[in-house]
């Protein structure tokens, strides 16, 4: 008991520094540009007013990211967090989640490839939306050039890879890109650290699992539906007889 009190208390003091450094770092500027955008005294070109509009709702939708991660890590914590998994097409959840990271400014590059007639996938289809956000996020903040999402199936999975153009990470800190509020480069690039670990999580909740290879390509796999669905029907079977 002395140590899962230990543990919780340490998790607590790790989500209170998160939160106090990383959300006040949006909320400062949303402030500031807000602020601006109401002084009477200042006058703004068109072009200015949307810039700093921009910056404003891309620092407001990095603020929802971080708060949707520091619940989903709450969640997985506690055991808590609901798995509704039916069968999904990857591609669309791909392109439904491309899509949506590209609305925000700055964003890079992102190219497509692989398979066409990638078999469906049993998943919670939010759930691996943000696995994907998250990585398409690490790789934008912390990645250089085109993204490449890439899909590839196999007998028993479907394996999605997304990578980048940028130095790779180096090994020491590749043992360790995971865990819960490890950030191997300086807080002012904005990260919480919670990100790769929320994808680890969510990842192997789906029965999959997730890896890094050479220092700059982010896999992880997802069960076929077919798998799935006959796995689940021999548990049922046996829970049924005993």
């Amino acid at each position: 008991e002395s140590e899962l009190l230990r543990a919780t208390e340490k998790l607590q003091k790790a989500l209170l520094n998160s939160v106090s450094h990383d959300l006040r770092i949006p909320l400062v500027s949303i402030n500031g540009t807000l602020s601006s955008l109401l002084a009477e005294e200042l006058t703004l070109t068109p072009q200015a007013r949307r810039e700093m509009t921009e910056n404003a709702l891309s620092e407001a939708e990095r603020l929802t990211q971080l708060v949707t991660n520091l619940l989903q890590m709450s969640k997985m914590e506690a055991g808590q967090l609901p798995i509704n998994a039916v069968p999904c097409d990857l591609w669309d959840l791909v392109s439904t989640t491309v899509a949506g990271f590209l609305r925000r400014p700055g964003s890079p590059e992102i190219r497509l490839e692989g398979e066409d007639d990638i078999p469906l996938v049993t998943v919670d289809y939010v759930l691996i939306q943000q696995v994907l956000y998250n990585l398409l996020e690490n790789a934008a903040r912390h990645g250089a050039g085109e993204v490449t999402i890439a899909l590839e199936s196999d007998p028993g999975s479907v394996t999605v890879t997304v990578s980048d153009e940028g130095e790779p990470i180096a090994e020491e800190q590749a043992e360790r890109i995971f865990e819960r509020f490890y950030r191997p480069r300086d807080l002012s690039d904005g990260g919480s650290g919670l990100g790769l670990s929320i994808c680890k999580g969510l990842v192997e909740a789906h029965g999959g699992k997730i890896r890094l290879e050479g220092g700059k390509k982010f896999r992880f796999t997802l069960p076929l539906a077919a798998q799935a669905t006959d796995s689940s029907s021999r548990r049922d079977g046996k829970e049924g007889g005993q």
